[in-house]
């Protein structure tokens, strides 16, 4: 049998991508994502078979993408402190602009789901065994503190991390009303590139960073 022309594989995975911000992968319906992405539910069968073929690759183009713009900052000029905080930099602005996603993600590996469990653990240390491996060429070096790395790690992924899924939090509406409108006023600061970078910079004194490590 030929491949159908056109790239309604494609539109399925970016119609899937934008309602995942709503649904998480627990509530995507196919149905809906076949709507979105104004193509025939028969080329979703086509194309991907089942729900949970589709899930996994809907994940892996998202980590992908991200994946591949990590490893360039990470790995290509200057001391190992600078690729740390590229690397860092890099992490956070992917989970603020997917933190939703992330957030569905989240939920749906706490709930259990075997897809989500799979694909977390096949690849996310990908990125953080490389975000180790700078830690300590920081370590020897001297450009920042030697210390266990689970204490390194504590101090530096919740900078990146926690406060992007946080907004996320309150976007979803589950706080309180209050709480929301409080954050509301300072949403936009709190996940500006600037904030980000300020993060990380915070984050890495408080591990020791040494301006020497910077060019």
């Amino acid at each position: 049998m030929s491949r159908p022309k056109g790239d309604s594989d494609r539109k399925l995975i970016q119609a899937a991508e934008e309602l995942l911000d709503e649904r998480g992968f627990t509530g995507l319906k196919i149905r809906e994502v076949s709507r979105k992405a104004a193509v025939n539910l028969g080329m979703f069968h086509y194309h991907f078979k089942s729900k949970g073929n589709f899930q996994k690759r809907v994940m892996q183009d998202l980590y992908e993408r991200f994946f591949a713009d990590f490893k360039i900052e990470s790995s290509t000029g200057g001391s190992p402190l600078e690729r740390l905080r590229r690397a860092m930099v890099t992490v956070s602005r992917f989970v603020r602009d997917r933190r939703l996603i992330i957030l569905g993600l989240l939920t749906d590996a706490v709930h259990g789901d075997r897809e989500v469990l799979k694909f977390v653990t096949a690849n996310f240390p990908r990125h953080v065994l490389i975000v180790f491996t700078l830690i300590r060429e920081c370590q020897k070096k001297g450009f920042i503190e030697r210390m266990p790395m689970h204490l390194a790690v504590s101090v530096l992924f919740p900078a990146i991390v926690a406060p992007n899924v946080a907004m996320a939090v309150v976007e979803r509406k589950e706080v309180p009303t209050l709480v929301r409108t409080v954050v509301k006023g300072v949403l936009s600061d709190v996940l500006s590139d600037a904030t980000i970078e300020r993060r990380v910079d915070l984050a890495l004194r408080a591990v020791g960073a040494r301006a020497s490590g910077r060019s």
